[in-house]
């Protein structure tokens, strides 16, 4: 980044604003009615992955607000494409899936190489560690999840190791390369066989998976995903 770069002057930039204040209105940062705020950053710039810098930051506004915040930077390379037709690529995939049902983080803003977007806290390893009653929900959102893939017909080189949590569901966070395109070829096997795989790691885990249980959240999601698909409820780009 610019050695003149400040996450105000970006904020601003992305909301087409002259100041901060009304920037962070206009983008749904604080409530309208806030009339004083700090930002401060959590983890300052770093690299995430192949395609993404991060930069994690939090606002507080009166009366009595707080919250989280992540600014993703594109930086994969293709040569056939711009950067802006790869995130409209990475745009198209979250919104696909959110039409599905799957959880994604809220989007506050995109565009010129940056997606500006609600911090998810967990990784699902986290959730699991501690016992809950919530923990079947989250096995089936899960299954729900492998489900929907196979459906749309995605072959993600990496499916669920990068899934996070708001510490009651399961949040899609990742939707490049490792995602990939839709529209592939339905291979439910062998996205199940991966699901499963992932889920007996978490088998000594205080509250185990039930396999299947997963199964079947997976089969029935595939189903209903795919029928929904042949009725064209579901396009999008690569």
């Amino acid at each position: 980044m610019a050695e003149d770069w400040t996450i105000e002057r970006e904020l601003m930039s992305l909301a087409g604003e002259q100041s901060a204040a009304p920037a962070l209105k206009a983008l749904k940062l604080i409530p309208s009615h806030s009339d004083r705020y700090s930002i401060g950053a959590r983890v300052d710039w770093h690299r995430a992955g192949a395609e993404t810098y991060q930069f994690q930051f939090h606002i507080d506004a009166s009366p009595d607000f707080s919250a989280e915040y992540l600014l993703k930077a594109c930086v994969a390379f293709s040569p056939a494409r711009t950067l802006e037709d790869l995130l409209d690529a990475w745009l198209a995939r979250r919104d696909l899936l959110a039409r599905a049902g799957v959880s994604v983080p809220r989007l506050f803003a995109a565009g010129r190489g940056v997606i500006l977007e609600e911090f998810i806290p967990y990784s699902l390893a986290d959730v699991f560690e501690v016992p809950r009653d919530i923990d079947s929900r989250l096995w089936q959102g899960l299954a729900a999840y492998g489900g929907v893939l196979a459906a749309l017909g995605f072959r993600p080189i990496e499916a669920f190791a990068d899934l996070r949590s708001r510490g009651d569901d399961v949040v899609a966070i990742d939707f490049g390369e490792d995602l990939g395109p839709p529209h592939l070829g339905s291979e439910p096997a062998a996205i199940l066989a991966r699901l499963e795989a992932f889920t007996e790691s978490f088998q000594n885990r205080p509250t185990p998976p039930d396999q299947a249980a997963i199964r079947g959240t997976f089969h029935a999601t595939y189903k209903q995903i795919t029928e929904q698909f042949a009725d064209g409820q579901f396009r999008a780009h690569h």
